[in-house]
């Protein structure tokens, strides 16, 4: 196996979480978490790959999310596959097309495919991720993000009691969206809010995944941040840490959410499978929160218990939109 990735490149963990941050120097200046190492793109046909050696056993019920951002203008189409001496698993391309879902090809039954992550079932041995980018030449500005944690916590960690707040970020609400986008469109609205520009219609149109025709891919939300600019990537998360850290600098971020009915008070989702939202502060045990599915602009803000927003965060995914400017 030939690796793209310097010797120095070190899994940077925390709690239950791991990370591999790569980026150039000056993209890793503006991010706000460490970032290891630099990478080195190698030609293959009329492409660049890069492959990442995970050094350690993956056990099973384990979730592994990754990105790639060029923040200097659009991302090039790109595509990450996991291999393990178990089997090889493809997430959908960036961007997809109709029609393409390698995640829907049946493979090993050791992990799967999701839209924009994956599953460990059982344990991966001599583990990699590969990536492969639509383009000749090496990019002057990247930012490449893989983190892995349990898929579920026993029990997800609450913040320390102290007050942290950034500034409260523009408010916008999907439900004031066109009558297609306003129920699917929790993820380009919550970046929307995250951007210093941009109206919600506008980033919901760059955010669509052709392939399955929805509005809420992981990859495709940081692509569109990235090409307006910013810094942008996908983490994991399984406790407070570093969100917290992201408060005190001053930036909010999104967490992607999930509850059942009665499961986290004064939200107005009565349940959601999957849903986004904007947090930009704690106060006491309140989760200060943008919510877009909020029914009008006042009522986007919301205050939201800490332990039950943790849990409705934490205790399943734990994914996090970084962005950067």
């Amino acid at each position: 196996m030939h690796s793209a990735v310097r010797s120095d490149a070190v899994i940077q963990a925390h709690s239950m979480t791991a990370c591999l941050r790569f980026a150039d120097p000056a993209t890793a200046s503006r991010y706000p978490f460490a970032v290891g190492a630099t990478l080195a793109f190698l030609p293959a046909d009329d492409a660049l790959t890069v492959t990442i050696p995970i050094p350690v056993t993956i056990p099973p019920g384990t979730i592994l999310a990754a990105s790639f951002v060029t923040p200097a203008g659009v991302t090039p189409p790109h595509a990450f596959t996991l291999h393990a001496l178990e089997g090889t698993w493809p997430l959908l391309p960036v961007p997809s097309a109709a029609g393409e879902r390698p995640d829907k090809v049946a493979t090993s039954p050791a992990a799967s495919s999701q839209i924009d992550c994956w599953h460990a079932t059982a344990a991966l041995h001599d583990v990699d991720v590969r990536l492969r980018i639509a383009c000749s030449e090496p990019p002057a500005n990247y930012l490449l993000v893989l983190s892995w944690r349990p898929l579920r916590l026993d029990t997800p960690p609450l913040p320390p009691e102290e007050p942290v707040l950034a500034p409260a970020p523009r408010r916008l609400s999907q439900m004031l969206l066109d009558q297609r986008l306003r129920h699917h469109a929790c993820s380009p609205t919550s970046v929307a809010m995250l951007l210093a520009s941009g109206t919600a219609e506008e980033i919901a149109a760059d955010c669509l995944d052709a392939a399955t025709g929805m509005f809420g891919s992981w990859a495709m939300a940081v692509r569109t941040a990235g090409a307006r600019g910013c810094v942008a990537a996908v983490e994991l998360q399984d406790d407070w840490a570093r969100p917290l850290q992201l408060l005190r600098l001053g930036r909010p971020f999104a967490a992607s959410i999930r509850f059942g009915a009665g499961e986290l008070d004064g939200a107005p989702l009565n349940a959601t499978s999957g849903h986004l939202v904007v947090v930009y502060g704690i106060e006491g045990d309140t989760v200060l929160a943008h919510d877009p599915a909020a029914p009008d602009l006042d009522s986007v803000p919301r205050r939201y218990p800490v332990a039950q927003f943790s849990r409705a965060w934490l205790l399943q995914r734990g994914a996090s939109y970084i962005i950067a400017p």
